[in-house]
């Protein structure tokens, strides 16, 4: 398969703590669970993994080397309570990513259902690292976060650093390019102004078929 130059592998990866664990009882000769697909050759720039909730940094690292794609499932992820996806970590290691829905776990086939969850879960990691770091002061700083965050959006200059929660531009860029570079396609879109939202889509194939 791997040997197949415009063939795709898709599956799942970290989605709970629990898969991990029966994995790696399958498979005690690996490191870590990635290495289950990399050294059998199916981690390669056409694989698409779903969840990756739990995956360290070592393999996100991997991920980026070998060109490979996470698909983040947040409303399956939240209605398995399975684990949440730092969107952020993902981001700092320049890993690529999409959404997916994965409604054999959650709920909505919609997409625009997976970008309002996809940026609840942002808010919600956000709120635990607060409560971490601060205590009994999350609450304040969230909401003063919050107004901050409201601002940079404002004036579209939003930084990626691994305390802002996923702004609404971010989490439609998820679901629109990011998906589309998983499977080797790239989104050129232009959103026009005025009463209605309009957007002109065009297609573009990056994958050599020869």
């Amino acid at each position: 398969m791997h040997n197949n130059n415009i063939c795709f592998f898709k599956s799942h990866i970290s989605e709970s703590s629990a898969e991990i664990e029966e994995v790696m009882n399958l498979y005690p000769q690996y490191s870590n669970y990635t290495e289950v697909y990399s050294k059998n050759n199916l981690l390669t720039d056409k694989t698409v993994m779903a969840h990756g909730c739990y995956l360290t940094d070592e393999e996100l690292i991997k991920f980026k080397n070998n060109g490979s794609s996470i698909s983040h499932c947040p409303n399956s992820n939240i209605s398995l309570c399975s684990g949440h996806l730092d969107v952020r970590n993902v981001m700092k290691h320049k890993v690529k990513l999409g959404l997916g829905t994965d409604i054999a776990g959650g709920y909505s086939i919609s997409m625009l259902d997976a970008v309002r969850k996809a940026i609840e879960t942002s808010k919600i990691l956000f709120m635990e690292r607060e409560k971490r770091n601060k205590g009994n002061k999350a609450t304040h700083n969230y909401q003063e976060q919050l107004k901050i965050q409201t601002e940079l959006d404002d004036k579209n200059e939003t930084e990626n650093n691994e305390k802002n929660v996923l702004s609404t531009q971010e989490a439609f860029r998820l679901a629109t390019l990011g998906g589309s570079e998983g499977f080797g396609t790239r989104f050129i879109f232009m959103i026009l102004s005025g009463s209605g939202l309009v957007v002109c889509v065009y297609l573009e194939l990056i994958v050599d078929l020869r």
